[in-house]
């Protein structure tokens, strides 16, 4: 608002706003290039990530019904998610215990050809 002020209340070539119009974006990008510099050295750098934990967190996640609504069918997959997120179990222990595929069929739901069901080689 600053900027456009400004440059509405200069006149042709003599603006005598024109510093206020090059200085207001400027800071902007200055505030923008601080907090980026922040976020990566407090939370990008200082984050770390166990293989154990990432393989937990994907096997808990709901998400997976995506990769199991091949098999299962989406309203299967639908009710199966809507199950796992309100009783905060996973989809795929749920899946075990209905018996709705075995370990075999669920293979790994979480591998790069599950939700297409192509290989990537």
């Amino acid at each position: 608002m600053t900027v456009t002020l400004a440059a509405e209340g200069g006149q042709l070539q003599l603006n005598a706003l024109e510093p206020v119009v090059y200085r207001r974006p400027r800071a902007g990008l200055e505030h923008i290039t601080a907090g980026v510099a922040a976020l990566t050295q407090h939370c990008v750098h200082a984050s770390t990530a166990t293989r154990h934990r990432l393989i937990q967190a994907v096997a808990a996640s709901t998400g997976l019904v995506t990769a199991l609504s091949r098999a299962l069918g989406c309203g299967t997959a639908c009710a199966l998610a809507l199950e796992a997120h309100h009783s905060g179990r996973p989809a795929l222990d749920l899946t075990r215990e209905r018996g709705l595929l075995t370990d075999t069929e669920l293979g790994n739901p979480t591998g790069p050809a599950s939700p297409t069901g192509r290989s990537t080689a």
